[in-house]
């Protein structure tokens, strides 16, 4: 069964309202952050969102009803701080803007509201990852398996079961912190790429997720359903980026680039000026910015996962007014800039440049 798109929309609170509270959740912030690059490599377009106020999460969620496709996957995570409802087994999700806590059911965002909205996204497959306290409710809400027609395919994953607490990684005070339940899907998917495999069905992911919280979660147990067709494939290796890809600026030129130019601005282009000079270099920066990320894992002597950390640099180059023939000279092996049919430079003057 293929996949024709895959989306996921992230959403973790780390920072809560000051009258509140509710206290802060950093392992919030790295989970986002983590996830956010496990699921690029693994195919998926991300959208992920810190604090976001309950407002925002439901229009999102409007908005990929509208643009997901009945053959696209669709994955929604969230994570922080969950609170139970009085008298019903819903649960509500403590948001950017929730001010008490005392009042949840008015100030939270429920679960039951996420299902419904999830309900209206038209695609094969979904996903719904819960990492926060009490999240085993979702098991069982009677609308959950409603959000899955028949034909269609729908994993819920819960980090704890019903009534039940989840908890973060204890860290030192330089490491990140991170959720138990994240760590696992991480673990998961770092296991699923160290074997080498090209696709991963629901199936599998949810059963390496709940072997890897079962030998590393301190107590915690998760709460898994899959129904449909287990056999969909939830992950796909992103196919490696090609040697160079084409930019075209304003003037015509085009600047074939590595994979590794994440940006660029203001780029050095020709236009036609004195005829005894061939052309005239437009005033113009070459900029590059390249973004390494890191993410090192720390493993004991049972092969567990023990910490998870990212380690992003950033560096940036730039050629200030430099004209195309000389970048086009002296930096043939990085990247190339073929220019519109025009005057050409005198050869002598561009052995000078």
């Amino acid at each position: 069964m293929e996949i024709a798109n895959r989306y996921a929309r992230l959403y973790g609170v780390r920072d809560y309202q000051p009258l509140s509270g509710i206290p802060e959740l950093p392992a919030a912030e790295t989970n986002l952050d983590l996830l956010h690059s496990a699921l690029e490599a693994w195919g998926f377009t991300v959208n992920a969102v810190l604090n976001p106020v309950r407002e925002q999460i439901t229009v999102d969620l409007s908005v990929s009803a509208r643009r997901v496709g009945a053959d696209d996957l669709f994955l929604l995570y969230l994570t922080g701080h969950s609170f139970p409802g009085e008298g019903s087994r819903d649960i509500y999700f403590a948001t950017g803007n929730t001010h008490d806590p005392g009042d949840i059911s008015e100030h939270g965002l429920a679960l039951d509201r996420i299902i419904d909205r999830l309900g209206r996204v038209r695609a094969r497959a979904k996903v719904l990852i819960l990492d926060s306290c009490y999240s085993g409710a979702v098991a069982h809400l009677p609308r959950t398996l409603d959000i899955s027609p028949a034909g269609t395919s729908l994993a819920v994953m819960a980090s704890s079961r019903l009534g039940r607490k989840s908890f973060v990684v204890a860290t030192g005070p330089e490491e990140d912190p991170l959720s138990v339940y994240t760590r696992a899907l991480l673990a998961a998917i770092a296991g699923f790429e160290d074997a080498g495999a090209e696709t991963v069905s629901l199936a599998e992911f949810t059963d390496s997720v709940h072997h890897a919280m079962a030998s590393g979660s301190a107590g915690q147990e998760p709460r898994h359903l899959v129904h449909g067709l287990g056999g969909v494939p939830l992950l796909k290796r992103r196919p490696p980026a090609r040697p160079f890809g084409h930019l075209q600026n304003g003037f015509g030129a085009t600047v074939e680039t590595g994979p590794d130019f994440a940006d660029l601005g203001g780029l050095a282009s020709a236009v036609g000026g004195d005829p005894d000079r061939g052309y005239r270099a437009r005033a113009g920066r070459l900029r590059r910015v390249t973004n390494e990320r890191t993410v090192i894992r720390t493993v004991n002597a049972e092969g567990q996962t023990t910490m998870i950390k990212t380690v992003t640099r950033q560096t940036i180059e730039e050629w200030d007014h430099a004209p195309p023939a000389a970048i086009r000279s002296s930096n043939e092996a990085r990247y190339r800039l073929s220019l519109p049919d025009q005057p050409t430079e005198p050869e002598e003057e561009a052995r000078g440049t």
